[in-house]
């Protein structure tokens, strides 16, 4: 994907299958956006059981799992900004809410960084902040 706007539509599409996904109201949700990860995807995530460097969809699979589980009745994303490099990076600033397994409220302020490959993501890096 070398066209701009081809890999940004192609970003956005993963955001809208991962809200989706985390909002647990969507049949096979979880499988429609793992479907747009690439196999060799390398990941961050900065807490928790997860927090460090990762290689492989199978362990992007393992913790997106994880994370949609913690929240049984789903997240609400409300995206502020999109921001991209002009070549295959894109930003998704948002904030999320819900209540959290164990019934806690849940909100964050989050920044989800993709790189993006022939259509798929095969670069992850969550924030909160």
């Amino acid at each position: 994907m070398n066209d701009k706007a081809e890999f940004i539509t192609a970003a956005r599409r993963a955001f809208d299958l991962q809200a989706r996904a985390m909002s647990a109201q969507v049949e096979n949700g979880i499988a429609d956006f793992l479907a747009v990860i690439h196999p060799d995807i390398i990941w961050r995530f900065p807490i928790g059981r997860y927090a460090g460097t990762h290689e492989g969809k199978a362990s992007f699979e393992e913790f997106f799992t994880f994370a949609c589980n913690h929240y049984p009745a789903g997240l609400t994303f409300y995206l502020d900004r999109v921001l991209s490099d002009g070549e295959k990076n894109v930003a998704f600033e948002f904030h999320d809410e819900g209540i959290t397994k164990d019934g806690g409220d849940y909100k964050a302020n989050v920044t989800i960084y993709y790189t993006m490959q022939d259509g798929l993501v095969i670069g992850y890096r969550e924030y909160f902040g």
